[in-house]
């Protein structure tokens, strides 16, 4: 399966009644929080001379947050981290690689999803057995399921799972990967990333079938698929395999200069070359003030209160 392509659909979506709401946001809530604690202390083991940060034990960690997120998106939140990490040695390598020009900053190690101060970011993570989409012409949906303690407090009855209306129709076809839901605090949207492994032998079929737009029959003989690109202005691939890449060069009058074009890297603004403060205790014990701790940027609560007294930590990442 690895070496199968992957291809991402992009919707958006919303809960399809307030409790689902409230559920959605407190599961979201409580991923940073994880997040963070397994960043830092991979990032101790990176800074220390000696330190090695697959060394790094986190799965303690479980105990604390599986009520909350399920112990399956525990593994998953772990295993995204792991693939930064293996990121981040990658392009270090690359840098440190005096005959590779790729790569001419030194890379930063994986950051945190921001902190207490000036909030955290909503990212939600369901690995890709346990989600399921149902498309229909009116009303599409995705349905996932949550820890022990959000079943309890939203009063879920048996196998109910949070239910999202999704909008968007899927662009490729696969085997579904990891789904991942992003709030958009700007826009106000719940984004869903949904990643899918195709076969080889479909790749280029779906691919000609995205970019395809076959006029009346009488007027064609052949069909082609045309991608307009940033770099190669169009690429054609006919029906009979005859591909064809088109270029646009400005016309430019009065310089004797051609246009430059550069590449920046994406940083984690919040990435910073000194281990960060350690995520101390909350002064309460219980599954409430994970969910408090990781409360979103806005001040603003997205969701209603939920029952009972949250506990604010004395000090998170």
């Amino acid at each position: 399966m690895g070496d199968q392509p992957q291809r991402t659909n992009t919707y958006t979506a919303e809960p399809v009644s307030d409790r689902y709401r409230e559920c959605l946001f407190d599961w979201l809530a409580a991923h940073a929080p994880l997040w963070n604690q397994i960043t830092y202390r991979r990032r101790q083991q990176y800074f220390d001379e000696n330190g090695d940060v697959w060394d790094a034990e986190y799965t303690d960690l479980y105990e604390q947050y599986a009520p909350i997120l399920g112990k399956a998106t525990c593994q998953q939140i772990a295993r995204k981290n792991s693939e930064a990490w293996r990121s981040h040695f990658e392009l270090l390598s690359q840098y440190r690689d005096g005959s590779n020009h790729a790569v001419t900053e030194q890379p930063s190690p994986p950051g945190y999803w921001g902190n207490r101060d000036e909030g955290y970011d909503l990212h939600g993570l369901v690995r890709n057995d346990l989600y399921t989409f149902d498309w229909n012409e009116k009303t599409s949906t995705l349905e996932f399921g949550v820890g022990d303690v959000l079943e309890e407090r939203y009063d879920f009855k048996h196998n109910e799972r949070v239910t999202l209306e999704v909008r968007g129709n899927p662009h490729w076809r696969g085997d579904d990967s990891r789904l991942e839901l992003i709030y958009d605090e700007h826009a106000a949207r719940l984004r869903v990333q949904h990643p899918v492994r195709i076969q080889s032998d479909d790749l280029r079929e779906q691919r000609q079938a995205a970019f395809t737009h076959t006029l009346d029959s009488e007027n064609t003989t052949h069909s082609a698929a045309i991608d307009v690109g940033a770099n190669n202005t169009l690429a054609v691939v006919t029906e009979d395999g005859d591909t064809a890449v088109y270029h646009a060069v400005p016309n430019l009058t009065g310089s004797s200069n051609s246009p430059s074009e550069s590449e920046h890297s994406n940083r984690n603004s919040r990435t910073t070359s000194t281990p960060a403060t350690r995520f101390d205790a909350c002064t309460t014990s219980g599954h409430d003030s994970v969910i408090t701790a990781a409360m979103p940027r806005s001040n603003t609560p997205l969701s209603g209160s939920s029952n009972g007294t949250l506990t604010q930590c004395t000090s998170v990442i």
